[in-house]
């Protein structure tokens, strides 16, 4: 998990710590957007990609489908790594999680995204991970193959 800043014109500005992952996709266009509204996703375009032909398949909820693409179009759109390591975020995304310029936001990578957080949204799923996590939450994840 790593912070970032949006700067006055609500570009990302990208840890060190992810040029790497984003060096493996130089040269290839991204795809920001957010699911559920609430937190933002960053995705190589080929990525991206499967998830719509995902939603397109067979056997895949057509009412699920069509909420997320709706998500996706609603809030999303083409973005480009520049020359100095920052993401233009879209302005309808950056309204709708609450992500103004000059904002602090967190990063991290998760599956094959990086997904951006709002620092009120962070500051929630840290406070759920204290009060709610117990020992027996551990030992399910153990049970089931957690090393």
């Amino acid at each position: 998990m790593y912070s970032a800043k949006l700067d006055d014109r609500g570009r990302l500005k990208i840890s060190a710590d992810f040029l790497p992952w984003f060096e493996a996709h130089k040269g290839e266009k991204l795809y920001v957007t957010s699911l559920d509204r609430k937190i933002g996703s960053i995705y190589p375009l080929d990525v991206w990609r499967e998830n719509e032909r995902l939603f397109q398949s067979p056997g895949f909820d057509p009412r699920l489908a069509r909420i997320l693409t709706f998500n996706a179009a609603d809030l999303g759109g083409d973005a480009d790594l520049d020359n100095q390591g920052r993401i233009q975020l879209p302005q309808e995304l950056r309204k709708e999680l609450g992500m103004e310029n000059g904002s602090v936001v967190r990063l991290y990578a998760y599956k094959r995204r990086i997904e951006v957080m709002s620092e009120r949204l962070y500051a929630e799923r840290r406070h759920e991970a204290t009060t709610l996590l117990t020992a027996d939450d551990i030992a399910k994840a153990e049970a089931n193959g957690l090393q």
